[in-house]
């Protein structure tokens, strides 16, 4: 046999090899979500160790703006640009001013206890888009105001246990993204609203039987880092459990004892 006429063989052998390599190289600097704080509380670091550089865009309407196909697109571009981590609101930046791009409201007459699922799937959708890119999403539930007529009232309207019902329907949709990193409150202070946001209730949610069970512990009186360890296996023969964490209110006697 000749050796040109092995080469086209060779070739497309040497081709296979450096697309495999390239593959698991590409694939390997994806993080392995969730995040966690370093052991000196110095930086972010992924589950195998592996620090993370926390880089943006603010994209903060992309859910609500976008469609599944153009929002794809606006996510590869930007993870091509070198970001990591997208920095977006689950809702619309003005309560009730318009829909997203479909047409839909979050909620039924602004009533928390209300969602409109299609509303948050299309959410979901969006976040499953960034995980697959190995994307971080930093994700605000709800915007306290900036320059206009935000939510800040709507909050008020609802009151705490309204908004517990809210922070637990998202955590439910979105449980089972990695790469979420929660970004709580907005551009002004809560001021009388500080009941809403300053004490957490905490129990883990079982993702295959939707129940809550109770977390150990309490941040009621908490400075600093806490652990918590799951309740073990969640029946569908996995470890896998949420911490959920939602306001309640408490008096103001007990709540500045926390500043």
């Amino acid at each position: 046999m000749k050796v040109s006429d092995s080469l086209p063989s060779f070739a497309i052998a040497c081709s296979l090899a450096f697309s495999l390599v390239f593959s698991l190289n590409t694939n390997a600097q994806y993080p392995d979500f969730p995040l966690k704080v370093s052991s000196n509380s110095r930086y972010l670091m992924d589950q195998q160790g592996q620090p993370f550089f926390y880089h943006a865009d603010t994209p903060w309407m992309l859910a609500s703006n976008l469609s599944v196909e153009d929002a794809k697109e606006y996510i590869s571009i930007r993870k091509k640009q070198g970001f990591n981590t997208l920095q977006m609101h689950v809702l619309p930046f003005i309560p009730a001013e318009k829909p997203n791009l479909f047409g839909q409201y979050p909620f039924e007459e602004l009533d928390f206890s209300r969602p409109n699922q299609a509303f948050f799937l299309h959410v979901d959708s969006i976040l499953s888009i960034i995980e697959a890119e190995g994307m971080l999403v930093m994700l605000n539930p709800v915007w306290m105001d900036c320059c206009r007529n935000g939510w800040e009232q709507i909050i008020r309207d609802n009151g705490t246990e309204k908004c517990r019902i809210y922070g637990r329907y998202v955590a439910e949709v979105f449980s089972k993204h990695k790469n979420i990193m929660w970004l709580h409150g907005g551009d002004k202070d809560p001021f009388d609203l500080i009941d809403h946001y300053r004490l957490l209730s905490m129990s883990w949610y079982n993702p295959v039987s939707g129940e809550y069970t109770k977390a150990e512990g309490s941040m009621d009186e908490a400075k600093g880092r806490m652990l918590f360890e799951t309740p073990g296996n969640n029946g569908g023969g996995f470890n896998d459990w949420v911490l959920h964490l939602s306001t309640r209110n408490t008096p103001a006697s007990k709540a500045s004892r926390l500043n």
